[in-house]
């Protein structure tokens, strides 16, 4: 669906109740959790407050109004709306996965990057907004590497071990230790990959000296600046 109909169709979309009610609710949990002063940023109808593929630069909450956040080359084509107190530019991903248009006039405040750890301290709900975020992250990395099927499945693997150690890292957990489910067949499908496949991978990159087994936790990653040049290059351009 197209933004410009969305706009025209929602154009009184603050006003409805169900609206107010979410606006109201996430308010009162997300917003006063940092105190930084920081700059407001008025958007008019229509216009973009960050596209897909655009550095990440700020957090943005959004104080009053609403956007439509969108991925604009998704086939499933969807489509999302941010109220009052909801937070956006969440991830582990250093660019937008998505775009993000204002509908109506819409103010958010512009929070620097390194504000996340108090956001989420001083909110449940802001921890659910970011856990939810790396979560679309990463399906959108997958999707990105499935999308890449005749490339080379070291460079997909590579691709999604350098995605998991970001994930990691957002999370406060350690960048070089991947869990053992990665191993598993339900990984290997995930990225359109064989058992097999999979396996023979896992066994290259650890006789590259670039992964080890690391019992009872699962893998160790030795070398991220050497997966990161192996991996997939759509995928990754994302990643740095």
């Amino acid at each position: 669906m197209l933004v410009s109909v969305i706009a025209h169709t929602l154009q009184g979309a603050t006003e409805f109740s169900i609206a107010e009610k979410r606006r109201s609710a996430n308010k009162s949990h997300a917003c006063g959790a940092v105190d930084l002063r920081a700059p407001v940023l008025r958007l008019n109808r229509g216009e973009a407050l960050f596209q897909a593929g655009d550095r990440k630069t700020h957090l943005y909450r959004v104080e009053s109004g609403c956007l439509c956040v969108y991925e604009p080359h998704s086939q499933g084509h969807r489509v999302e709306f941010a109220f009052a107190g909801e937070l956006l530019g969440l991830g582990y991903l250093k660019n937008h996965t998505r775009s993000a248009r204002a509908i109506g006039e819409t103010q958010v405040t512009c929070l620097p990057l390194t504000a996340l750890d108090r956001l989420i301290e001083g909110s449940s709900v802001a921890h659910c907004q970011l856990e939810r975020a790396i979560d679309d992250e990463v399906e959108f990395v997958r999707a990105s590497l499935v999308g890449s099927g005749e490339r080379d499945p070291i460079a997909r693997v590579a691709a999604f071990l350098v995605a998991l150690s970001l994930g990691n890292s957002y999370e406060g957990r350690s960048p070089n230790i991947i869990t053992d489910t990665v191993r598993c067949g339900v990984v290997a499908g995930y990225l359109a990959l064989s058992v097999d496949t999979l396996a023979g991978v896992l066994v290259e990159l650890e006789e590259r000296g670039l992964i080890e087994n690391c019992p009872p936790l699962g893998l160790r990653l030795n070398d991220l600046n050497a997966l990161e040049q192996l991996g997939d290059s759509r995928a990754v351009e994302w990643l740095t």
